[in-house]
């Protein structure tokens, strides 16, 4: 195993994985849509967090996806569900009070706690969200801040 050096990428989405009951990358991927699309206004600069691509069936981000090869890699989440191992559950308390100090990184867990009851809504609102709207297949969606 490599030597795990955590971004604040990786921190958001451990912290999204230990608060929220998420079944598929899928939703993953469209809630951190949601969630960064609708807190880029509140933290311009942090607008452009991750990238997202629109799918068929919502939005894929390539750096998401990344994070996640990267956090299964150093064993903090299960390879096969993204379920955080007990090293990543030990991970997450050690530095989840960093994320405290980040304005955007609050404001996103705070918009995907929107979501904690069923997070597949987010599969349902991605398909109204008139920038995903817009997008051809395959095309590269800009998170414009307060979108």
């Amino acid at each position: 195993m490599k030597r795990a050096t955590y971004s604040l990428r990786h921190l958001v989405v451990l912290q999204l994985l230990f608060a929220l009951p998420l079944d598929s990358e899928k939703t993953l991927h469209n809630l951190l849509f949601l969630a960064n699309a609708a807190a880029g206004g509140t933290h311009p600069e942090a607008a452009g967090f991750y990238d997202f691509i629109r799918t068929k069936t919502g939005v894929h981000s390539p750096a998401v996806q990344q994070v996640l090869a990267d956090l299964r890699e150093w064993e903090l989440v299960d390879k096969k569900s993204l379920a955080l191992t007990p090293r990543g559950r030990e991970v997450y308390y050690f530095t989840a009070s960093i994320l405290h100090y980040d304005r955007h990184a609050r404001r996103v867990l705070e918009l995907a706690m929107a979501f904690a009851r069923d997070p597949r809504q987010a599969d349902l609102q991605i398909r109204r969200h008139l920038q995903v709207r817009r997008a051809r297949l395959g095309e590269r969606i800009p998170v414009r801040p307060g979108s």
